[in-house]
């Protein structure tokens, strides 16, 4: 069951890598991710379990001779039980072992198509992570670069000033610091954009050397907390308790043992008569192994109740964490985009507008413009916190396409 259908939608995206839509790349992780492959090939190994699980063990085939005599190794008729034998046995399951040994495989497989939904939601969770986190760091490089242009050109005005007297050394050494600082800050975000790329490459197996996106952001909705209800991993925790129900209903059973059956012909010499033997043997249940068993598996039963009960918390607390924070960026990123900026261009308007264009009015200017490529940085730091957040819950609410 696809959890998004229950999931209220609180962000829309239009976003491409290459002309390929994102839920195509998706895909590409999906189909070439080595661990998934893995979790379906064990899919393919429950289902033939399952099979496994309602055939008897195979039957045994004996062939030998009784009462050899060792002086004359090659007589047949010194004594009557002198003979060739063969037998075949079986072992006979009692007491309904196969059908729970049925129901404990189909939980088996139930459980492992369960660990592949929730790997995918993993692997969606990251590459989410990944994509978008690069296309911001994209647009923290552009804002970082155009940064440092004004800061060179702020540089040249600002040493001619100083060339001319009319402006402090303290002055240029600060905007040159500035520079170098940029610079860094430029070299770093370099290193993590190849990071995120060779993190994608890794997922998709696709070479990427750019990504191609616009987002929006928009504050979040509540959730119907019923979705948590189908979550792969509370949907694991109740496989699990459903199988150690079945494995308790199995280990009952086995109080009453399985029969093992022998039939077995003997050949004599032709002066006898040839003859069968039938036995029946069963292992004695005499040491209370079953019981300790039954108990034991109880145990684990109650301990697997808890983790369900600790998993549903668990996935409600982070969901609702997670949903205030992405509220919170969301206002933070509003604030600094409708107020902050607005303010700190209408600041650059009226400096150039009430205070002419003198040296001193001119590096204002530079400065300006400095405070709002500030700005620009730190509201992408908002949308990148918000991603984060909005990758996380990814995992908790399902896939989106």
């Amino acid at each position: 069951m696809k959890l998004r259908n229950y999931f209220l939608v609180f962000l829309f995206i239009n976003i491409s890598l290459f002309g390929l839509e994102f839920n195509v790349l998706l895909e590409s992780v999906k189909k070439n991710n080595n661990k998934l492959n893995i979790l379906k090939n064990n899919i393919g190994i429950q289902n033939i379990e399952k099979r496994l699980s309602t055939i008897f063990e195979n039957p045994t085939l004996t062939l030998g001779r009784n009462n050899i005599n060792i002086n004359d190794l090659n007589s047949f008729d010194k004594e009557p039980m002198q003979s060739y034998y063969l037998s075949i046995s079986q072992l006979i399951s009692t007491n309904s072992k196969l059908t729970y040994k049925e129901n404990i495989s189909i939980e088996d497989l139930k459980i492992a198509n369960l660990l592949l939904k929730d790997e995918e939601l993993k692997l969606t969770s990251l590459t989410f992570s990944y994509f978008y986190k690069g296309i911001i760091l994209q647009k923290k490089l552009s804002i970082i670069k155009e940064y440092i242009n004004n800061c060179n050109e702020l540089y040249k005005f600002a040493s001619n000033l100083y060339e001319n007297n009319q402006n402090s050394k303290i002055k240029l050494i600060n905007i040159d610091t500035l520079i170098s600082t940029l610079n860094i800050k430029k070299q770093d975000l370099i290193f993590e954009l190849k990071y995120i790329y060779l993190n994608l490459k890794l997922l998709s197996h696709n070479n990427i050397t750019n990504l191609n996106g616009s987002v929006s952001i928009n504050k979040v909705k509540k959730y119907d907390p019923r979705i948590l209800e189908n979550h792969p991993k509370v949907l694991l925790n109740r496989n699990k308790i459903l199988r150690q129900k079945e494995l308790i209903k199995f280990q009952k059973s086995k109080k009453i043992p399985d029969l093992k059956v022998n039939l077995a012909y003997f050949k004599r010499d032709n002066k006898y008569d040839d003859f069968l033997n039938l036995n029946f043997a069963i292992k004695l249940p005499v040491y209370n192994r079953e019981n300790l068993e039954i108990v034991k598996n109880r145990s684990k039963l109650v301990s697997l109740e808890k983790q369900l009960d600790e998993e549903l918390i668990s996935l409600k607390i982070s969901l609702d964490l997670l949903n205030a924070n992405m509220n919170r960026y969301y206002k933070n990123y509003k604030i600094i985009k409708n107020k902050i900026i607005e303010d700190k261009k209408i600041i650059r308007k009226y400096t150039k507008q009430y205070y002419g264009q003198g040296n001193d009015n001119i590096l204002k200017l530079f400065e300006a413009d400095n405070d709002i490529f500030n700005s620009r940085l730190y509201l992408l730091d908002q949308l990148e916190l918000y991603y984060k957040s909005l990758a996380q819950s990814i995992y908790i609410v399902g896939d989106i396409k």
